[in-house]
């Protein structure tokens, strides 16, 4: 499963460029370095075909270049049956946070930012869910990408929406 940033994602892949243009916010860039005091590492399962994926993974990218310990890996089939024995749900992106100690702690973000699955949810058509999701995919969901990373980073429990399962 394990590969650092740079050996998963290649050097070609056309998100990898939108890191030049995302600025981490200082809460991010404070939770990453508390999070690398504490021996915390990241685990990713995504896919370089997965539009969702395109929208997360520049952020997990920076995250490394600031010095976390990034794994990631393909969503294989022991992935699926771990994600779904873990949180009930094999979506990709699946980003989460281990301890110093290889404890998996609380907080997740799968698929999407919790307000971009929210918005979606509450859409009154199937059209403005779209557009929800759209924006995020496109790159204008930056500050939910990075308060999902923040509950993650500092191991907040996170509801898991039941549609997500």
């Amino acid at each position: 499963m394990s590969a650092s940033f740079d050996e998963f994602v290649p050097a070609d892949y056309a998100p990898r460029a939108k890191m030049d243009g995302i600025v981490l916010s200082d809460a991010l860039v404070r939770a990453a370095e508390s999070a690398k005091e504490r021996g915390v590492s990241l685990v990713v399962f995504a896919s370089l075909t997965c539009p969702d994926c395109a929208a997360v993974l520049p952020y997990v990218g920076l995250l490394a270049k600031l010095g976390m310990k990034v794994e990631l890996g393909e969503k294989d089939a022991e992935a699926e049956e771990f994600l779904q024995r873990r949180l009930g749900t094999g979506r990709v992106p699946t980003v989460l946070a281990k301890d110093a100690a290889g404890n998996w702690m609380d907080g997740v973000l799968i698929e999407r930012p919790l307000a971009v699955h929210m918005a979606a949810a509450k859409a009154e058509s199937k059209r403005d869910a779209a557009v929800a999701i759209g924006r995020f995919r496109s790159g204008g969901a930056g500050a939910d990408i990075e308060d999902d990373l923040i509950c993650v980073l500092e191991g907040k429990k996170r509801e898991i929406l039941p549609f997500l399962r």
